[in-house]
């Protein structure tokens, strides 16, 4: 199998990235535990985006937007579909992949 790494692949992991810096915030203790769904998750996210002052026009226009692509995409789901994976829990392998580092 052959992986091809395109320019969106490279916009990807930069955004996964971003994604990670934009979050790194001290996390209380236990707040880690606290996030369990996708929708807690996405919360958190447009708030700490909100709070970072950014602006967009790679894709997206607003918060919301950017933190469900991020977010969807960091856990290999479609990005076309929200809704169905809102209260969909995270499996515990699969928080780290969105946590701060």
């Amino acid at each position: 199998m052959r992986i091809v790494v395109t320019e969106r692949t490279k916009i990807c992991r930069k955004s996964v990235k971003f994604l990670r810096f934009c979050l790194a915030v001290p996390m209380s203790e236990g707040l880690e535990m606290e996030l369990v769904t996708v929708r807690d998750w996405l919360r958190y996210a447009v708030s700490r985006f909100g709070a970072a002052g950014l602006v967009y026009g790679h894709g997206t226009s607003n918060a919301l937007d950017e933190a469900a692509y991020l977010i969807l995409h960091t856990l290999h789901l479609p990005i076309d579909q929200l809704d169905p994976w809102l209260d969909a829990r995270l499996l515990p392998a699969e928080a780290p992949g969105l946590a701060p580092r």
